[in-house]
């Protein structure tokens, strides 16, 4: 049986939660130039439409969530650090963790003509269609 689900991205919670220097030392919460995925918001929406993937325990207990990715974004583009703080269970964290890990580099955030690390977060909403919602007995 071919299963049909929505995941729906919501994009983009730019929480810039601090800065670092390349010290790895905390300088500030202002970042004058946001980290940028490669081709912008609208190529981020499509990576991620592309390469997550609905678990197929969570399909089958009918388990959605909105997954929020935390990452750290370091001063060469490349990503570090990936965390989800609340666990949904049933394989959907793990994606949601695989599918970020895997993101090529960024353009990194900056503060002047220095490259910094930023924190960065990303929602992923994992969502059943009515015909794949289990039916209750």
């Amino acid at each position: 049986m071919k299963h049909i689900y929505f995941l729906s991205v919501l994009l983009i919670s730019f929480n810039n939660l601090w800065a670092q220097s390349s010290n790895n030392t905390a300088t500030s919460k202002t970042i004058e130039v946001m980290p940028e995925f490669p081709g912008g918001q609208e190529a981020l929406y499509a990576y991620l439409s592309e390469n997550v993937r609905y678990p197929d325990s969570a399909i089958k207990h009918g388990k959605e969530a909105m997954v929020k990715v935390k990452f750290l974004i370091l001063e060469d583009g490349s990503i570090d650090s990936v965390q989800t703080k609340q666990q949904f269970g049933y394989g959907l964290n793990e994606e949601a963790e695989r599918v970020v890990a895997a993101m090529p580099k960024w353009k990194p955030g900056k503060n002047g003509d220095m490259p910094i690390r930023v924190y960065y977060q990303v929602p992923i909403k994992f969502s059943l269609n009515n015909e794949e919602k289990p039916t209750k007995k």
